[in-house]
Order: C-alpha cells, then sequence, then structure tokens
C-alpha cells in the first residue's frame, strides 16, 4: 500500500493521509498506461510489441533499484510503476499538482537510470561484501576501497548521487562545509569517469 511522502522530503517516515478514498479509487487504475513515457521518448518505427517489451524491461530495471532510494522516494516510485497508480491519482494524496509531481518521477527515475547512481551502488555493494570477507577471516573492518574512497565519500556519495539532495543540503545533514562536500562530490565523480570511462556497471 502506497503511504504518501510529502513533496521534496527525505524522511523515512509517512505522515497520515486519508488512504481509504486512495483504495476506492484504485478501480480501473491498473488498466491505465503507466507513466514511461515521460523517461523514454517513443519510438514511432518500432513495433508494439516491441515497445511493450522494452517499456517493461525498463519498468523492471526502476524498481530493482528502488531499494537504494530514500523511503519516501521509494514509496512514490513503486505505486507509479509497481501499483500501476496514476501521477493524477497520487497528486491530490500528496498535496501537489500533477505536474509537479510528474516532474518529481521524472528527476527520480533519470536519476535512478544514470550510470553515475548504479557506480555509487556498485561500491556499496563492493564496501559490503569486503566487510563480510573481513569480518568472516576476523581482520576487522577492512574499510573503504582504498584511499580515494574513504567514509565521508561514501555519505556525500549517498546523499547526492543516491538520494538527490543538493550540495548545500548534504553539507548541512552531514555538518561539513560546502566546500568540503564539493570536494568529496568531485572526486565522486572523477572516480566514476576512471572507472570503465564512466559506463554503468
Amino acid at each position: 500500500m502506497f503511504t504518501p511522502i510529502a513533496e521534496g522530503s527525505h524522511s523515512n517516515g509517512p505522515f497520515s493521509a486519508d488512504e481509504g478514498s486512495a483504495e476506492a479509487s484504485m478501480a480501473g487504475v491498473r488498466a491505465r498506461q503507466l507513466p514511461i513515457e515521460i523517461i523514454v521518448e517513443p519510438e514511432r518505427a518500432d513495433p508494439g510489441d516491441l515497445r511493450r517489451r522494452r517499456r517493461k524491461e525498463l519498468i523492471e530495471r526502476i524498481l530493482d533499484r528502488t531499494p537504494w532510494l530514500p523511503a519516501g522516494d521509494r514509496m512514490l516510485v513503486e505505486a507509479v510503476y509497481r501499483d500501476e497508480r496514476t501521477v493524477a491519482e497520487l497528486a491530490p494524496m500528496l498535496n501537489t499538482k500533477p505536474r509537479t509531481l510528474r516532474r518529481r518521477v521524472q528527476r527520480l527515475v533519470r536519476r535512478m537510470l544514470s550510470p553515475e547512481f548504479m557506480f555509487v551502488v556498485g561500491r556499496f555493494i563492493e564496501g559490503a561484501q569486503r566487510r563480510r570477507v573481513a569480518s568472516a577471516q576476523k581482520l576487522g573492518s577492512a574499510g573503504p576501497r582504498g584511499r580515494a574512497w574513504n567514509r565521508a565519500t561514501n555519505k556525500v556519495a549517498e546523499e547526492v548521487v543516491l538520494n538527490g539532495r543538493s550540495l548545500r543540503e548534504t553539507a548541512q545533514t552531514l555538518h561539513l562545509s560546502l566546500h568540503a562536500v564539493r570536494r568529496y562530490r568531485d572526486g565522486v565523480r572523477m572516480l566514476f569517469e576512471e572507472r570503465d570511462g564512466g559506463r554503468s556497471p
């Protein structure tokens, strides 16, 4: 069940809403077209079945990446692409305009599909694997993946690339100077561009 999160909120806790009226409006929603076209330009030369397959594959990729989003963004993306609820239906629940919500979904999905997003996810996965190996070998924490990617870089990458926060918001959240956040952010970009020419893993 989709629990609405306020526009622009990165909180892990939902605010209350009239879910009863939302559930009543679910009738017939699943028959509507997903708003995937706000991300992918229609390829008019493609046969309909090929476009449907591509759409389905893209939706699966989007949903596979939702665990890396903040709770509010994750629930919104899942409501649109898994539960097939339209932006027009969700906008009143979030006390916002459909156009504003459509732009929010657009920004979210573009971020999730970006090679840099998956680069940072890959670094997080590598770090978890290294920590598990180090723990199994009783070597203690192996630490981040080399000197260029330290704990502060990890947090800045999470806030800016995965959570979509601005540099200023990240500085306030992590209690760092704006200069420091910008330096860590530049470091992430440099590593991303160096790895396989910035291609998605």
